[in-house]
Parts: structure tokens; sequence; C-alpha cells
């Protein structure tokens, strides 16, 4: 998974290789592959 994460954010013009497990944040640009950072980041615009 930490390859994922690099890949989204330090190559995104290769971001088709992970995009099938990709989480994308529709309130902001946040990108990840692991689903439990993306609870945890959604829970920031909660607040």
């Amino acid at each position: 998974m930490a390859l994922s994460d690099h890949v989204v954010r330090k190559h995104p013009e290769f971001v088709t290789s992970v995009t099938s497990k990709l989480h994308e944040c529709t309130k902001c640009t946040f990108k990840t592959v692991r689903k439990s950072r993306f609870d945890r980041h959604l829970l920031k615009h909660l607040k």
C-alpha cells in the first residue's frame, strides 16, 4: 500500500495503475489508496 500512496502523491501521471483502489475526496484534492486513511481524512471536513 505504501508504494501506491507514493505513486498517487509523487507521480500523479502514473495514477492509472492504482485507480481501481483510489479513494478521492470530493471536497478537496486529497487522494489515497488506503480506506482507513481516507475515512480519517473525511472527518476533517466535518469539523
